[in-house]
């Protein structure tokens, strides 16, 4: 019988998940707790003071970073005039006018960006359906809308982040891998909070980053520390240490707010001043005593009238009428009865 391959287990680290952490310490956390066995990349997490029902508060566009640690993406570039030798010169996968148009229409997806010119956008649009479900349709939000398109090529080679705020308004982002240095995440987290904080939307009032964690892949999240005042993060241990105190004191100190209606009294001036006022019924009784009223009166008036387009006819008067010959042959029947009675 064979024998199985046993699997080194990662050690297990337990760490206290309530802590806020300065940014090196939290880095270092993060590589210790990843229990994949994969090359795991580090994850940040930033939860912002934003309503992203309106549509002045919602970011959306793209960053390129100091250190770039995603994957090389197939690029293909369009505009008009371009064919698949210029794709060469250009340093892209690929390259084309409105035949490459046609054959996504096709089905043809063998690219993971389109870079495009505004005078092609009017054809592309017709392709929503296939380019947009996938997150490929060109928007000039994420910078892949130019004139210059060399320039636009040259940034998205050393690496664009995209970063978009979902409907909870956090934004969610790889900042480095687990073989990478510390020193280089570190840089490119403090990179990142500093350009999403000069973003900020001129609608929103107070404190704009409220929370910051970082995770590894299938990792547990760790909570950073951060000055709320000038939303910087910070990088020394003892530094910011009030604010996370002060965190502490306002979960303490949940208040939760009914709201509680009353009815004002209103006081009648007394005509004789040695006596005291009076004092009025509230609204509110006054009002169901005005209900009670006048469910009684519609109870005892009860009209049997039936409304017609030409007249108004009253039920009873109508059935008399028309059985009012048999009535008086009853009538006259009952009083020569008792009279030959008598006879």
């Amino acid at each position: 019988m064979e024998k199985k391959k046993q699997v080194k287990k990662t050690p297990r680290i337990d760490f206290d998940k309530t802590k806020f952490y300065a940014l090196e310490e939290a880095v270092e956390l993060a590589k210790k707790t990843c229990t994949a066995k994969l090359l795991s990349s580090i994850d940040i997490a930033i939860k912002l003071n934003l309503d992203t029902t309106k549509s002045d508060q919602q970011l959306r566009g793209t960053v390129s970073l100091p250190y770039f640690f995603g994957k090389e993406k197939k690029i293909l570039v369009l505009d008009k005039g371009l064919t698949e030798k210029d794709a060469k010169s250009l340093g892209v996968a690929h390259s084309g006018d409105s035949e490459r148009i046609a054959e996504i229409s096709k089905g043809w997806l063998d690219f993971d960006l389109i870079i495009t010119t505004p005078k092609m956008m009017p054809e592309l649009s017709k392709l929503g359906k296939i380019l947009g479900t996938r997150g490929l349709m060109p928007n000039p939000k994420n910078g892949n809308v130019t004139t210059d398109l060399k320039k636009t090529i040259a940034d998205f080679k050393k690496g664009v982040n995209q970063y978009r705020t979902d409907a909870y308004g956090n934004i969610h982002m790889v900042v480095g891998k687990q073989n990478a240095d510390t020193k280089k995440i570190v840089e490119n987290i403090e990179f990142l909070l500093n350009f999403i904080a000069s973003k900020k939307p001129a609608a929103v009032k107070g404190v704009f980053i409220e929370k910051v964690s970082i995770s590894s892949t299938m990792g547990p999240g760790i909570k950073l520390l951060i000055n709320k005042s000038s939303n910087k993060v910070s990088s020394n241990k003892k530094a910011n240490v009030a604010d996370s105190k002060q965190e502490t004191k306002d979960k303490q100190k949940t208040v939760y707010l009914r709201q509680i209606v009353k009815y004002a009294q209103k006081k009648k001036p007394s005509k004789n001043p040695e006596n005291p006022p009076v004092v009025v019924e509230p609204k509110k009784a006054k009002v169901k005593k005005q209900i009670k009223k006048a469910k009684k009166t519609k109870e005892t008036v009860k009209p049997n009238v039936v409304t017609t387009n030409k007249k108004v006819v009253n039920k009873q008067s109508s059935s008399k009428k028309s059985g009012s010959k048999k009535v008086v042959k009853k009538q006259l029947l009952k009083k020569a009865k008792p009279a030959a009675s008598k006879k």
